[in-house]
This record gives structure tokens, sequence and C-alpha cells, in this order.
């Protein structure tokens, strides 16, 4: 674990805390980034002449301009403890305390009184003993994380083993302080700072960019944003419902430049060319028919934040390093000559970060380091075996150095390499 407090013990105090900033990307090809930031505005000066709470700030980075950056309210706003209590799983309590509202899927009990537009109190289940349905009074360990209104009624959420969707209570206060944002579905998302960056290195590129593990969308959609008349994302994931929401989000943002296929992205790549499928637009393709790929493969996911628990076990962790090899074969194949491969994590081990640079490095010698850019972010960590100029060249995020948006996130990892000629 490379956190550590004052007297040199593990600390794992960072896990726990959300970051101090929420970030919306905004969807440029429909909106002004201003006209938000000023809807926003408005929203938070009438909530804060409601409530008498301090606003958070509001600003646009000076760097990544289609997003808008929101700070915390200044104080706790915790409002008085209710009647009624709900137990929410750890997924959703880690949700609420990002500033969402609370879905149904999230809900494991309700008070069996409580009626919808009643007050609850919102507590994680923190150790997975909460059945779904439970009648009673919780005694397990929890944590309070907020309140809310009930929106969905006990009875529609567990008769019969009902699948409800949609917001089941609408939160008004959290424990993180971070607010909510209230703008049009098509006017962009919430979305991690780092993932934010990742899509401007792209900002060069002319012609197709292949996204190989693109679900559910958020950095394909914003890649296709920025490509907009230069090319088009072609996006693979081999989940079906999770094909669906790229589609989804690619047609809420109004895009014709993204195509989308179920695909298991290590296969991506014809091997043998007698099997030609050049007729075809979609997977297999031939041998580097990408000038840009990118590779946000699936990872521990130990820098998502808050992490109110985590069970991952030391087999799991060595069985990502073992997929992320497979599909980075498959993406420098994919590659074009003098082409750009951006991998990028959203976890904090060397081996799927650093050693996982320094592997591909070694493997492979016609790929070679290039900067990050825009450089945001921190250097690669000295505990790896990267040179320190290779180090330099790397952007890590989530270090618990400061306050700012670039210090203060979710842990995460973004390298650059070039194919040479």
């Amino acid at each position: 674990m490379f956190l550590n407090s004052e007297d040199g013990s593990e600390d794992y105090s960072w896990f726990l805390n959300a970051p101090g900033f929420t970030t919306f990307r905004v969807n440029v090809k429909k909106y002004k980034v201003q006209d938000l930031v000023d809807i926003i505005d408005k929203q938070f000066i009438e909530e804060t002449e409601a409530q008498n709470k301090h606003p958070p700030k509001i600003f646009i980075h000076k760097i990544i301009n289609d997003c808008i950056v929101v700070s915390r309210w200044k104080h706790d706003c915790r409002e008085n403890l209710c009647e009624y209590d709900v137990i929410v799983d750890v997924a959703c309590a880690n949700a609420v305390l990002r500033g969402a509202d609370i879905f149904a899927p999230g809900i494991l009990s309700i008070s069996t009184n409580a009626k919808v537009g009643d007050k609850v109190n919102v507590f994680a289940d923190l150790e997975r003993n909460c059945r779904r349905g439970f009648n009673k009074k919780f005694t397990g360990k929890s944590l309070l994380i907020g309140t809310g209104t009930v929106k969905v009624s006990r009875n529609e959420l567990f008769k019969n083993n009902a699948t409800v969707r949609g917001v089941g209570v609408e939160v008004d206060w959290n424990l993180s302080g971070i607010p909510k944002i209230k703008l049009p579905e098509d006017s962009g998302l919430l979305q991690n700072f780092p993932s934010i960056v990742c899509g401007h290195m792209f900002k060069n590129i002319t012609g197709n960019v292949l996204d190989m593990c693109a679900a559910p969308g958020n950095k394909a959609t914003h890649i296709a944003t920025i490509l907009g008349n230069k090319g088009e994302v072609i996006a693979l994931d081999k989940t079906a419902d999770r094909v669906s929401k790229i589609g989804k989000l690619s047609e809420r943002f109004g895009l014709t430049n993204l195509k989308y296929y179920l695909y298991d992205a290590t296969k991506c790549i014809m091997e043998d060319m007698s099997e030609s499928n050049a007729n075809h637009l979609g997977p297999p393709f031939m041998k580097e028919s990408f000038p840009a790929v990118l590779l946000d493969p699936p990872c521990s996911a130990l820098g998502q934040r808050p992490s109110l628990m985590n069970n991952i076990s030391s087999s799991q962790l060595k069985s990502y390093v073992f997929l992320q090899r497979q599909l980075l074969r498959s993406a420098i194949k994919a590659l074009s000559k003098g082409g750009l491969l951006v991998y990028s994590t959203c976890t904090i081990t060397l081996e799927e970060n650093e050693e996982m640079v320094s592997w591909a490095l070694k493997q492979f010698p016609e790929l070679s380091l290039k900067r990050v850019e825009p450089s945001i972010g921190y250097p690669g960590l000295q505990e790896s075996s990267l040179t320190k100029n290779e180090r330099e060249m790397v952007s890590r995020f989530g270090l618990p150095r400061g306050s700012t948006v670039d210090e203060d996130t979710i842990g995460f990892f973004i390298a650059c390499f070039n194919k040479n000629v």
C-alpha cells in the first residue's frame, strides 16, 4: 500500500473519503459550457437561500475546457435524524457519497411503516449482513451516510421479488457534502476528472479510434465528440447489456460517429488473413488498421473513492494483470505504425500501472513511451522499475498531496505509447 500516515503505518482514510470535487463533462456538441455553469450556479443560489447553506464553488477547469468543477458544501448540512430508516448496499452507498440519489436496486431494507414522501435516514450495510426485504430494525454494522425522501413504497420494492428501477430515495443530505447537479440529460454526464483528461489525449487524431473495453461509453462518447468529422470511434465490449449502454449514451449525446459492437477485444484482430473480413466494417479487424487505440481494461478499481469496503483477494488482483496483458497484445496489433496507444486504469497497484508499462516496453520493442498530454497529474511511483524519465512521462492521479481538483481525485493512471514506424 502506498498510502502512509505520518508515523509510517498504513493509512486507509484516503479510500474512505470522497474526492473534494465533482466533475461534469459537458456535451459540447449541444451545449455551451458557461451556460451550464450558470444553470448550476442558479440552482445552488436557490438552495443556499432555502436552507441557509454556504454554496459550493463552480468553475470551468483551466486546461480541460469541457469540464465543470464543483466543490463540496463548505460545512456539514446534516439534518435531524428521521423516524424511519433505509439500508443500502455498499456500492449504492459509495454512489450516494459521490452525489447520487438512491436507485431502487440498491435498497436492501426500508422501515415497514415508511410511506412515499416520508423522510428516512440512509445507512450503509458495511458487512453485507442485511438480507434484501429485511423487515425489522437492522442491528448489523452500519454507517449513516445521509437522509432522503422515499419515492417508492416498500410494497413496490419487495413484493414477490419485484424488480423496480428508477429512484427509490431522493437524497436530501449526504455525509460527504458533495452536491447533486441537476442538468438536462443530454447536456453531459458526471465523470471522474482523470477520465475526462483521458479523452483529450485524442484531440490531434485524424481517423478511426478503437476503444477496446468501452462500456458504459463515457470515454467513447467523449472521444467521438472531440473527433467530430475527423474520424469515428469503434467501441467494443463483450457483455451485451453493457454494449446497449454505449448505444443509449451515444444516442443521448446525438453522436453519429460512434459505432459499437458486442465483441471480445482479446480476439478483435485477425491472425489468419484467409479469414479476411475486409468487406465487413465490424470486428475482427485487420492488423494495424487504427491510428489510435484506447485500452481502459478491467482492473482492480482500487482507486475509486469512496470505497467503504473491499474484499478483493490477491488471486483476483493477479488475474487482472493476465487479462490486461492479453488486451495489450491485441491493442498493439490493432495499432498502425506511427499510431497512438493510450492505456488507462482506475486503480493504484504498481502491477497494473507502472509495471504494466515496463512489461510492454520490454515485450514490444516497436513501442516507445510518449509523454501524456495534457500533462496533468503526478509522475509514476519511484518504487516501480521505470526509469526516472519514464516515470515523468506517465500520469498518476489521486495521490493524497493537496486540495485542488488535479490532486484530490480518484486513483487513476494514464500512459501513452507510440508505435514506431
